[in-house]
Order: structure tokens, then C-alpha cells, then sequence
């Protein structure tokens, strides 16, 4: 039984707040984060405090435990105990072997005890290596065992969901991510943590238990010096925190630093100021390593003062010793024991405090996932009282269907469709965005169920049909082939019980792939490994295919099914689908009209109903929505796609894509050799020169550090023999007084000692830190625009590679350094005195030190998490939940739910056998490592009583040699312990290496620097393809020429290749082929940095850096007068607004100028380029985020910026903007169709351009994307739209009405009445437009009033809000595929929701 969390206890959420989603089966996924109210009168942001996320009680983490787990648990906690109280039972024996100062025995008399001793020291080690051995394994298994019970529940219950779970789930990724990463936190502290608080608890109280069975009086001593010692560390705490606190805020400025200069890194290579954003990051960074400096000196005060107090500590309990062992109260052994032992249990308790984090960690991602098992979701299974049909002809109706999205129950997708599809017939859906016809998809495959009316197949409701039969009938393809990581027949066969290869061998044959099948080595039993790299995209869909034809069912549903695919692999694709629909029911969707001009019959969709229907001829004749959607499909073209090279084919939208090479074991191996070298420690050292006096200095300190060690030993050594001295006298009593005046002397030294070592080391790691970080980003600078597209290469990721590699590189040199040297010091002193001691004997220590070594390394595998060893096989694991959810639709279509989870059991069957034998191997291994650890101290020790019996050596120098020894063995191990993880460095290494020594991809090197430029411009046979998508052709043969001081616009619609333009002009990428010439010379022969300063570049997003009006204007003039910015200013219309602030010119404009408005910031933006005087101007829609009343003032300026002799290229959407122009040219799929003055173009009626100035020629097109989209769930879909919506995201709700209505705004009492019966909420006009916009989505709000003054000024519809998002969706480059890609997602998951009167 599962603990049940309690209920109602979440907090109502106020009207105006962002409320929860509806239905949202995980209501605790994110929450830490706070709330903040939506608007207000001042529109102040109330933050509230932090909510503490929610956990299950410790005890709740065993919920999934047996009888069987019980006795592992049992078995695992008594080993943890045993090995726990070894140190303590030694430590005991420990103590007798020094009270044999007090016998007077002969030497074979003390060799007999010694050899004893020894032999109980070999007890104790194999009764740890027993202990430990059962330990670790034991607590492997049930790890394993409870976690493999969760993670099945998991599944079963995620399978078991209708399509509103996904919906409202959001990122199905995240599905796979809570088994990858919540499971595998469960897993750590069940099979690790758990086991080593048990061990370090019982090392503590056993600790406590010999110290005061020894000696209490020495033990209350102790405690009393431990609030002084606990006081001086929580004091350097308390000043370590509020710098840690420091040095956060400069990390966050100088990561801020970074990010405006990446995540801009157009508008900064278009001004060629890669040097300013260099020094501005160097200037930020110092406040990095002063602030590191300081902390790094209070760790050495604060640890110097806590090592110094614990050695006075030690001090005076020898000296309160010497008062007991003269009364006789206690002999010197029990007062050493006494010591130590309190010693031990303060590391006992200091380690065991450690695993609380981890528990409480676990019982937060418990509660995340128990949550999910609990959930009880509405799913449709296979009724047992469900009907099935003798025979099935395939007459499908659609009878008054009402639908919406459960989700969003507010918004109607299908408003009373009539619709029949008769059998045997072909029916294709064609559509505006919106239009209603992908629901029908799900709603034919009972994915979802109508909200009123009914859907017939023969004349029988669907809902009395049993579920399974049902879905048997319909065979499903979509653009998305949805293979799994299976071999071929089994891709085929997936979810479909008892099916013989004769069959499977027919479908592949209908599908037309049965011949490349058979072509394959291994045949149907070819694996299809995860990312498909055999197959190209036409091999995947015909396999697809066949899956669907398998068991010939009656009626097929054809989703998009060639959207991806070349016109070739299209073509070939689209006579199989010709084929398999004969004698079929089938139901086709399609992007490109012309695929289904064939079909018996075309129903077109608007609204949410069927108002057209007729064959291809019959709907062109009426000149009716059908025939408005061909002429506009026929006048735009696609950009050419080639086909695709599948060795690299990578689908980014995949939810199955690798999220690092360790994923795909194959590329990581071959990725590595190829392009990683092992990393250079003389190149990290000659990183570190300048720093070699600190260095020095540093090791100084860890030097006498680690001497003193057994330097303490060899003093406590001494002050036991004193102890054990025949008088009782005086001379005793002022040998130990020396002996601890020593010890407290010695105190001072280790505090200065630890100072020098933190202190300087710290400057050495802060100086590396620094270094590194402004070595990588000065590389990045470097990089071309290309580099920055690719996905691994984004701001975000960038920034984490500057935070977080220098601090690793750091770990892995300067971190270290100290900790070795401490090593060496220790081990060199203790053999210094064995030596002058009895040298045989240092030597026997000496051979036990490779063996110690290996027990530290082995120590170390428990200490850092053996349960990695697993991790990847889950992962292995986990891929067949990826590729059913990342398909959901497709796989439920199948009843595919119950084959997944018998896969995913099957590995997991798999994963604990490896376990089993990891956990025995781990297991044996740690436990053998702490017997060799015993075994060389019982060696040690035998070997110190043959020394004694020879007389090499006297009893009172053999046993202070022994204490030596014994310590420097037992200290041994703890630098292996906290050494960083050097694998993890290693690769790390090699990544900042690889960004250091990167070859950027253009050249920037060209000497070409002449005078000035003319700035005529020429493309010669161009063709171009994004470096991310080299497979889309943007620009084929493209040849135009623009001459020198002449204005010329480019129009287009999106995709057609107009800022591409742009782009190859300022050389963010050189063409495939062809040339681009300016002034007669190619653009690559010139200086870079001497091109861009030849070119002015105006943004549609201007950007606007966080600093001050002039600093931004200046930006592209660093040396401008301040006559020359205000000249500037007047030119852009700047500076009357300017002027307006309290601070003039000087104004703080905040992060991405969030104090202007976007008109405000265009004109600054505008004010810099006319300061740069470039004679070439390039003007990306400068105009096309801005709000209404700006657009006039923003024109006259652009109308002055392009007066004179400059030669201006100009992307823009208004016809007013052509006006102003020379020539106009007119893009289509890459191409210039049209040119000429925009009277000439405008007369051609039936013209390109003619029909772009038309109001309504946008609402015939649908967003088109040549690619993979898989965006599902409402919270990221949303996010993405909302997004393309706002355009800058400071717009507030007023801009976007303003924009969206394309009129003046004034207030308008008749607008609150028509939706307060559905929605009394408001919001601001001065509110962010994305808060509204969110609160419209998470609310289901359709509607939404923009309120000023009081007054309602007018009304937001969501509706509209999207199609004026896929209007402007003019920008061709990567950032306006993503864009485009993101709008595709919200219509394929909530598209249809618009119904169809918002669009007219």
C-alpha cells in the first residue's frame, strides 16, 4: 500500500493569479517556485513566500519493499553496524596493545601478546570484509528490487492514461526524465545512503560508548572543549556565507555579461565589437576572484582556528590524563583510547549528517512519483460489455459532432460537423489552420470521445464497440513513423499478439519494402537502433506502413504521412498510399493540396464544420474556400528539400533524441577518438605559471600540514610511554606538561600552516578559474554564427560550459595539489621517523602502500556512488518508454500500452541480474579493500613485536613507531576519498581544450581593407542551406545585383528566403555555392571586421543591452563626442523621448532595455547605425514589432536614415514601405519572381506581389515547415506561442491589442458584457502582455478585457492573438523556423481550437 498523501490542503489560487492546470495529474511538479499576483493598480509584483516542496514520510521510501527486501534490509543494516563499530573495536584493541607498557614480561612473553593482538586485528578485517561484502550488496538488491516495483507501477499507470493526461502532462519527456532521474535518487539513498548514515551513526555512538567506558572523565573534558571548537567554525560559517553570497552576485553579473554578448550575437558581430564584450566579461570576472580570494582565506582561518582549538583541545585532555594516571584514577592506554574514541565519533556524526540531504531529496522525488501512481485517470479500455461487428464495410459518419479539448473545455474545436466518409472511399480533410480537421484523426481512433453527437462506423456508434477491436479495424500512418529500438518484424508486429512472419512478410510486401528488407544482412531481424541510421525517412514510413496494413484492416487514416520526405522519397511513398487505399475506407490529411486533387472526395473544413465537399474539379468551380487554398498554394513555393544524409540525421524535435553521446556508445566511442586527445597536464601547468610563487607558498603550507600528523603521533607516542614510567614522579609530570605545551605550540603552526595553503592555493584555483573562463569565451567570440544554431551550442548551454568546466579544471589541479601534498608530507615524515627509529620496520610500512592505495580507490568507488554502474542501463532501459511516449498517439492507437510495459519488465529482469553480479563484485571488492586495510596494520604490528623480541628495537620506541605508522596507513585513505572524480575531469579537460584551440569555420584573416566602399552588391548563381538543416535549400541559383547608393526592397512570404539575404551579406554564413560580390570583389576576399563596419544592420528585434541610453549608442562608435550622439538621437526621432528622462542620456535602460518601450528602443537602435555611417544599410523589418502610435515617428526616421547615397536593402511586409524604394524584389521558395517599382508590380493583378498586398491573401496559408515538429501538451506548446505572439517580451497587453486589432484603442463599455457572464477577469493595459497572455491560456479564457483608467479599452481573443502570429511570421532564418515550427506544434495539439470565426 502506497502512503496516501493528505488532500485539500493546496492553496486557493486567486482569480488574477496564474492558476494551476485544470486537471493536472502532477499538481506538485514545480513547487518551490513563488507566485506573484497578475496585476495591480501600480502593477507591483507581491512575492509571497516560498512554498516548501512536498515530501513522504523516510519511512514511505520502503513502501515498495517484500519479505524479501526485508531480510536484504535486515541483512544490509547489520553489516552497515558491524562494519560501522570496527574502527571502534579496533580502536579498543587498540588500546591494550599500548597498555602493554605496563608489563614487565620477557621478550617472548610480549611477542606472544603481540602476535595476539595481531591476529585479532586479522578478526577484526575479516569480519569487516564480511560485513562490508554483505552490506553493500544487500542494499544493491533491494534498491533494485523496490525500485524496479516503482518503476513498473510508473508505466502501467502512464500507459494506462487517455490523451488528457498528455495534454495537461506538457513535455512528454518529462515522463522519461522522473524514471531517469526521481527513480534513480530513490535508488541512490535505498541502495547507498542509507546503508552509510547506519555505518557512520553506529561509528559515532560506539565512539562515545569506548570513550566513556574508557574514561569519562577524559570524555566530559572533551565534550566541554567541543561548543568552543563548533564556535569557531560556525563564526568562519557565518562570514563564509555572506561571501559565498558575494561571490554568487558577481558569478551572476559576469554570467549576465556573458549572456547579452551570446544570446546576441548578431547584433555583436555586426558592429564588430567581439573586443568590447571581451574586456566587459575580463572587467566582470574580477570581482570573481577577489571575492574567491576571500573566501579561500576564511576557509584557511576557519579551518586553521578549527584544527588549532581541536589540538589545544587534544592538549589539555593529556594533560588532565597525567593527573588521573599519578592518582592511578586511569592508565595511559584508557586515556589515549578516551581520546580517540571522541575523535572518532565527531568524524562518525560529521560523515553520517552528510546523507540528511540526500534523504530529504529522495522524499520529495518520492512523493513526485508516488503521486503519479496514485493517480487514478479516466482511460479507455477494452469494455468487456463492447460490441464488435460480424463484418466491417467501413461507413464512417460523423452525426452533429460537438467537440473540444478536455483540457480546454471552453473552447469549441468542432461546431455540429456532418461529415460522411463512405466505404471503400477516399475522403481527403483540407483546412485552414484551425479549420478542425486533425480532431478528427483522434476522434476516429476514440483517443478522444465527441462532446455531443455521435461517430458511426456501419451505422453503430463507436462507444459501444469494444476498444481494442475497434482500433484493430483502423490502420494509422503519420509523418512521424514512430519506430522503436526492436528489430524490423517486431517494428512491424508491435502490439499485435500471435503474429506469424508470413503475415509480417505480406504487409512489407503491400508496403513496397520487402525487397530493401531482404537486401539487409540480418533481414526482418535487423535492429532498429535509436536513431534509425540504416534507414532513410521513405524506408521508415513504408515500414510504418506495413505496421499498419498489417492486419488488413478495413479503414486506414493518413496523417501528413509525406510532410518530411524529398519530392523523391514523396513520390515513391505516394504510390504506395495509392495502392494500399484501394478497397479501403481511408481518411487523408495532407499539407500540399496537390497530393489529394485524386481523392473520391475532398470535405473542406472551416469553423469546426464541413462546408464544402466534392471532388477536385467540382470545388474548383464553385470558387469557394477550396479553390482560395490551390491558388495560394500554387503561387507559394516551398524551399527545396534534398534528401536527407541519415548519418547524420538527428530529428531535434525527437523526444527519443540522445541528450549526450553517452546515449549512443557507438558515436561516443568513435566521437572520441577522432576529435578528443587526452588532455595535457604540461599544458595545464603552463596554465598555472604565473601563479608559481603562490603555488609555492601553497604548498608550504600543506607540506607542514600533512607533516604534522605523524609528527602528533610520534608526541602522543611519547606522552603514553611517560605514562607508563615506573616513578610516579615529578619528572613525569613536567615531561607531559612539555609535551602538551609542545602540542598547543604546534596548534599556532597549523593554523598559519592551513592559512598558507587555502590562501594561496585559493589564489592559484581563482587565477586558473579566471584564466580558463576568459580563454573559452574569447574562443566562442571566434566562432561563426553556425556554430551558435546548433543546439549544444546555445546561450544557455555556453554559459553552464563558462560556469562550470573552469571550476572543474580547477578541481582537478589546484584542488587537488594540496590534498597530495598533504599526502606526501604525511607519508614521508612518518617514514623519516620510522626510519630513525627502526628502519625495518618503516620499511614493512612502506610495502603497504600500493596495497593501502588500492583500498582507498576502492573506498572511494563506495564513497561516490557504485549505484552509477547501473545508471545506464536503465537508460537502456528507458528507451522503450521513450519511444511510446514520445509516439503516444500512434502507439495507443495500436494498443501497444501492455507490449511496452512487458519490454520494459523484460529489461528490467535483465538490469537486475547485472545487478546481482554488480552487487556482488562491488560488494567483495569494498569489503576486500578494508580487510587489506586491517591486514596491513596487523602486519604492521606483528612484524613491530619480532623487532621487539630480536632487540632491534626497544617496547616504549617500538610502540611509538607503531602509533606513527598506524596513523599515516589510516590517513592514507582520506585523500583518495575526497579526490575529485578524474574521469569526469578528464573529459572536461578535453571539452575546454576543444573550445580553447576551436578553428573558427570563417575565415576572418582576409588582409582586404580599402578605403571605402561603393556598395554595390551582387549575388552570382547563389545557392544556400542552413549548416542545422543543410538538407532545406533556402536559396537555389539565386542571382540578383543591387547597385551602389540605390534602395532596393525585398518582399516575400515566410520561408522565402529574404533575410537570408541579409544574413550571407554580413557574412554570418558563406554560400554553398556561388559567389556574392561587393563592388566587383568577393565578399570572402575582404577583412571581416572591415565588411561589417561597411554594413549598418537594423534588427526587426532590436537589441538593447543592459547599460545606459549613450552606452547603447555609442555602441557602434566607442569613440563618438557627444555632439555626435545627439546628432544621432535627432536623425532616429531619439532625442525628444531621451531628453523627457530624469536622467537624459545617462538612463539605466535595464535588461534588454525593459524601462523603453519596443518604438523607443527601435529608435535607439536606429540612432546607433546612423552613428556608425555605414554606406551600406540593411533594415530587417525595422518596423515590425513596433506598437501603433510609434510606427509613424519610427518611419520618418528609417525615411532619414536612408536619405543619401547609402545603398539600403530593406525586408519589409507593409506596402507603405515599398513605396519608398527603387526596385522591389519579390522572393518565392528561394527565388526573385517579381521585380520592379511597386506600381509596376502592384498592376500585375495576378502577380506575386499583388496578391502579398492583398488583406486576405495570408488567411489561404498554412505555416509550413520542412521538418520533424512533435511539439505536444498544452504548457509548452502555449509557451512557444504565447512567445511568438509578444515578439519582445517587455510588450504590454496594450501593444498587443493595438497590434492585433490594427486600430487606435478607446474605451469601450460594450466589450466588458460580451464575456463577463463567461470570464470576470481584467487585466491592465500596462500589464507584460506574456502574463496575460499565460493567464489566458492556463485559465481557458478565450477572451480577456484590457483595462485603462477604469475604462475597458478593449478585448484580447486568443483566437486572434495566434493568427496574427502566423501572419507576421515573415523571418526565413533559423530563429523564424523555430517560430514557425513552434505555431505548426500548437496546431497539431490545440490548432483546431481556433474556431473559425476569429479568422475572418
Amino acid at each position: 500500500m502506497f502512503w496516501t498523501p493528505p488532500q485539500g490542503v493546496e492553496p486557493l489560487t486567486p482569480v488574477l493569479e496564474k492558476p494551476e492546470v485544470p486537471d493536472s495529474p502532477l499538481p506538485y511538479l514545480d513547487t518551490t517556485t513563488s507566485r506573484r499576483t497578475f496585476t495591480g493598480e501600480n502593477n507591483d509584483i507581491e512575492e509571497e513566500e516560498v512554498i516548501p516542496p512536498s515530501a513522504v514520510p523516510f519511512l514511505a521510501l520502503f513502501a515498495c519493499a517484500d519479505g524479501l527486501d526485508f531480510l536484504l534490509i535486515t541483512l544490509g543494516s547489520l553489516g552497515a553496524v558491524v562494519h560501522g563499530a570496527s574502527l571502534v573495536v579496533y580502536l579498543h584493541l587498540f588500546g591494550k596493545i599500548i597498555h602493554l607498557l605496563s608489563l614487565r614480561s620477557n621478550a617472548d612473553e610480549l611477542f606472544d601478546h603481540f602476535s595476539q593482538y595481531a591476529l585479532y586485528i586479522v578478526y577484526i578485517g575479516l569480519a569487516v570484509f564480511t560485513a562490508g561484502w554483505i552490506e553493500v550488496w544487500c542494499w544493491i538488491l533491494t534498491a533494485e528490487r523496490q525500485t524496479a516495483v516503482i518503476r513498473t507501477k510508473y508505466i502501467q499507470v502512464i500507459l494506462n492514461q487517455n490523451m488528457t493526461f498528455f495534454d495537461n502532462y506538457g513535455n512528454n519527456g518529462d515522463i522519461v526524465n522522473e524514471i531517469l532521474t526521481d527513480v534513480q535518487v530513490i535508488q541512490c539513498v535505498l541502495g547507498e545512503k542509507v546503508g552509510n548514515y547506519m555505518q557512520h551513526i553506529a561509528t559515532c555512538l560506539g565512539g562515545l560508548v569506548i570513550a566513556f567506558v574508557n574514561c569519562w572523565q577524559i570524555a566530559f573534558v572533551a565534550l566541554a572543549t567541543g561548543p568552543i571548537i563548533i564556535g569557531a567554525t560556525g563564526i568562519s560559517n557565518v562570514f563564509f556565507h555572506r561571501f559565498q553570497e558575494n561571490l554568487q552576485d558577481a558569478n551572476s553579473h559576469a554570467a549576465n555579461v556573458a549572456k547579452e554578448a551570446l544570446s546576441n550575437i548578431r547584433t555583436l558581430y555586426a558592429f564588430t565589437n567581439e573586443t568590447l564584450a571581451k574586456h566587459s566579461y575580463a572587467s566582470s570576472l574580477q570581482d570573481t576572484l577577489k571575492y574567491g580570494i576571500i573566501i579561500s582565506l576564511v576557509q584557511g582561518l576557519g579551518l586553521g582556528f578549527t584544527y588549532g582549538l581541536g589540538m589545544c583541545s587534544c592538549a589539555l585532555q593529556l594533560w588532565v590524563g597525567r593527573f588521573l594516571v599519578t592518582t592511578g584514577k586511569c592508565t595511559g592506554a584508557e586515556i589515549v583510547t578516551a581520546i580517540f574514541a571522541i575523535i572518532l565519533s565527531g568524524l562518525g556524526l560529521n560523515q553520517a549528517s552528510r546523507n540528511l540531504c540526500w534523504f530529504e531529496e529522495g522524499r520529495i522525488a518520492a512523493y513526485r512519483l508516488y503521486e503519479v501512481i496514485r493517480h487514478v485517470g479516466s482511460s479507455y479500455t477494452d469494455d468487456s460489455d463492447g460490441n464488435t461487428l460480424v463484418s466491417v464495410q467501413g461507413k464512417i459518419e460523423f452525426c452533429n459532432v460537438y467537440f473540444s479539448y478536455p483540457s480546454s473545455p471552453g473552447i469549441s474545436v468542432l461546431s455540429g460537423i456532418y461529415l460522411t466518409v463512405p466505404a471503400k472511399k477516399t475522403v481527403a480533410l483540407v483546412g485552414r489552420s484551425g479549420s478542425g480537421k486533425s480532431s478528427l484523426i483522434p476522434l476516429l481512433e476514440r483517443q478522444y470521445d465527441p462532446t455531443l453527437g455521435a461517430i458511426l462506423l456501419d451505422g453503430v456508434n463507436t462507444k459501444t464497440l469494444k476498444l481494442e477491436w475497434f482500433r484493430r479495424q483502423i490502420g494509422l500512418v503519420t509523418k512521424e513513423p514512430a519506430l522503436v529500438s526492436l528489430s524490423i518484424a517486431k517494428n512491424i508486429a508491435y502490439g499485435r499478439p500471435n503474429i506469424t512472419p508470413d503475415q509480417i512478410e505480406t504487409a512489407a510486401k503491400l508496403a513496397n519494402v520487402h525487397t530493401f528488407i531482404t537486401s539487409l544482412e540480418n533481414g526482418y531481424e535487423t535492429h532498429v537502433d535509436k536513431l534509425g541510421l540504416e534507414f532513410t525517412d521513405e524506408h521508415k514510413i513504408k515500414i510504418s506502413i506495413a505496421r499498419a496494413l498489417l492486419l488488413n484492416p478495413s479503414i486506414l487514416l493518413l496523417d501528413e504521412v509525406t510532410s518530411k520526405l524529398d519530392l523523391e522519397a514523396e513520390s515513391a511513398v505516394q504510390e504506395v498510399l495509392r495502392m494500399i487505399t484501394r478497397g479501403r475506407s481511408t481518411v487523408v490529411i495532407a499539407r500540399r493540396l496537390s497530393l489529394v486533387k485524386d481523392a473520391d472526395f475532398i470535405a473542406v473544413m472551416e469553423g469546426g464544420k464541413c462546408v464544402e465537399m466534392g471532388t477536385h474539379d467540382e470545388l474548383m468551380s464553385t470558387n469557394g474556400i477550396y479553390s482560395e487554398l490551390v491558388k495560394c498554394e500554387e503561387l507559394v513555393k516551398l524551399p527545396e528539400r534534398l534528401p536527407s544524409k541519415n548519418h547524420n540525421e538527428f530529428d531535434s524535435q525527437d523526444i527519443t533524441k540522445p541528450k549526450n553521446d553517452d546515449d549512443v556508445p557507438e558515436l561516443k566511442e568513435k566521437h572520441n577518438s577522432k576529435n578528443q586527445s587526452s588532455p595535457s597536464l604540461r599544458r595545464l601547468v603552463k596554465l598555472s605559471l604565473p601563479e608559481w610563487m603562490y603555488a609555492v607558498l601553497g604548498s608550504v603550507g600543506a607540506l607542514i600540514y600533512g607533516s604534522f600528523r605523524p609528527i602528533l603521533a610520534y608526541i602522543l607516542g611519547l606522552v603514553v610511554t611517560a605514562y607508563y614510567r615506573a616513578d610516579k614522579s615529578r619528572n613525569i609530570q613536567i615531561e607531559v606538561n612539555k609535551w602538551c605545551l609542545i602540542i598547543a605550540c604546534m596548534a599556532i603552526v597549523i593554523l598559519v600552516a592551513t592559512v598558507l595553503q587555502h590562501f594561496y592555493f585559493g589564489i592559484v584555483g581563482e587565477k586558473i578559474t579566471e584564466r580558463i573562463r576568459r580563454m573559452m569565451f574569447s574562443a566562442m567570440l571566434q566562432s561563426e554564427v553556425g556554430w551558435f544554431d546548433k543546439e549544444e551550442n546555445n546561450s544557455d548551454n555556453l554559459l553552464t560550459h563558462l560556469a562550470n568546466d573552469a571550476t572543474y579544471v580547477r578541481a582537478a589541479f589546484s584542488d587537488q595539489l594540496p590534498i597530495f601534498a598533504q599526502d606526501f608530507s604525511a607519508v614521508f615524515t612518518a617514514v623519516i621517523i620510522g626510519l630513525s627509529l627502526e628502519w625495518r620496520l618503516a620499511l614493512v610500512a612502506l610495502t603497504a602502500v600500493p596495497f593501502l592505495t588500492l583500498s582507498a580507490a576502492a573506498q572511494k568507488t563506495w564513497f561516490s556512488g557504485f549505484s552509477r554502474g547501473i545508471e545506464k542501463l536503465h537508460k537502456k532501459a528507458s528507451v522503450v518508454l521513450e519511444d511510446v511516449v514520445g509516439n503516444i498517439s500512434t502507439f495507443m492507437a495500436y494498443s501497444a500500452g501492455n507490449e511496452a510495459v512487458r519490454l520494459y519488465t523484460l529489461y528490467l529482469k535483465q538490469v537486475y541480474t547485472q545487478t546481482f553480479l554488480h552487487g556482488m563484485s562491488v560488494g567483495f571488492m569494498f569489503g576486500f579493500s578494508r580487510f587489506v586495510l586491517f591486514g596491513c596494520n596487523s602486519v604492521l604490528l606483528w612484524y613491530t613485536s619480532v623487532s621487539v623480541k630480536n632487540g632491534r628495537i626497544d617496547l616504549p620506541k617500538a610502540l611509538r613507531e607503531y602509533i606513527v605508522l598506524s596513523f599515516a596507513t589510516f590517513a592514507l585513505v582520506e585523500p583518495f576519498g575526497l579526490a575529485f572524480n578524474i574521469h569526469k575531469t578528464r573529459k572536461t579537460l578535453v571539452r575546454v581544450f576543444d573550445f580553447i584551440d576551436r578553428v573558427p569555420g570563417l575565415d576572418k584573416t582576409s588582409a582586404l581593407k580599402p578605403v571605402s566602399a561603393y556598395g554595390t552588391i551582387e549575388f552570382k548563381n547563389v545557392d544556400f542551406s542552413y549548416p542545422i538543416c543543410p538538407e532545406i535549400m533556402v536559396l537555389r541559383d539565386f542571382s540578383v545585383k543591387i547597385d551602389g547608393g540605390h534602395t532596393v526592397g525585398v518582399v516575400g512570404v515566410s520561408g522565402s528566403g529574404k533575410s537570408t539575404i541579409l544574413s550571407l551579406i554580413l557574412r554570418f554564413y558563406d554560400p554553398i555555392s556561388g559567389q556574392i560580390t561587393l563592388d566587383g570583389k568577393d565578399l570572402k576576399q575582404f577583412n571581416l571586421r572591415w565588411l561589417r563596419n561597411q554594413l549598418g544592420f537594423v534588427q526587426q528585434e532590436p537589441v538593447i543591452f543592459s547599460t545606459t541610453i549613450k552606452q547603447n549608442i555609442i555602441y557602434a562608435r566607442r569613440n563618438a563626442s557627444e555632439t555626435e550622439i545627439k546628432e544621432a538621437a535627432r536623425i532616429a526621432n531619439a532625442h525628444h523621448f531621451i531628453s523627457s528622462l530624469p536622467n537624459g542620456y545617462d538612463t539605466q535602460v535595464g535588461p534588454g532595455g525593459v524601462e523603453l518601450t519596443p518604438g523607443q528602443k527601435l529608435r535607439i537602435a536606429i540612432a546607433r547605425v546612423v552613428l556608425k555611417n555605414a554606406p551600406i544599410l540593411l533594415l530587417d523589418e525595422a518596423d515590425g514589432t513596433i506598437e501603433h502610435e510609434s510606427r509613424r515617428v519610427v518611419q520618418e526616421a528609417l525615411d532619414t536614415l536612408m536619405i543619401g547615397s547609402k545603398t539600403t536593402i530593406l525586408v519589409a511586409r507593409r506596402a507603405a514601405m515599398m513605396k519608398r524604394v527603387d526596385k522591389i524584389l519579390v522572393m518565392n521558395g528561394g527565388q526573385i519572381v517579381e521585380q520592379g517599382t511597386h506600381d509596376s508590380l502592384a498592376a500585375m493583378k495576378d502577380g506575386v506581389y499583388a496578391k502579398l498586398t492583398q488583406p486576405n491573401f495570408l488567411r489561404g496559408l498554412q505555416p509550413q515547415v520542412l521538418g520533424s515538429t512533435k511539439l505536444r501538451g498544452k504548457p509548452e506548446s502555449w509557451r512557444l506561442a504565447c512567445q511568438t505572439i509578444v515578439g519582445n517580451k517587455e510588450n504590454s497587453a496594450k501593444d498587443i491589442a493595438t497590434r492585433v486589432l490594427g486600430e487606435e484603442l478607446r474605451p469601450d463599455q460594450t466589450i466588458i458584457s460580451k464575456v463577463m457572464t463567461r470570464n470576470p477577469t481584467f487585466v491592465s493595459s500596462d500589464s507584460l502582455a506574456i502574463d496575460a497572455l499565460q493567464n489566458m491560456v492556463q485559465g481557458n479564457f478565450r477572451h480577456l478585457p484590457v483595462v485603462e483608467n477604469g475604462q475597458v479599452i478593449a478585448l484580447l481573443d486568443i483566437t486572434k492573438c495566434l493568427y496574427d502570429a502566423i501572419s507576421r511570421m515573415e523571418k526565413d532564418d533559423e530563429q523564424g523556423s523555430a517560430i514557425a515550427a513552434a505555431v505548426e506544434g500548437v496546431e497539431r495539439q490545440w490548432g483546431n481550437n481556433f474556431a473559425g470565426e476569429s479568422l475572418k
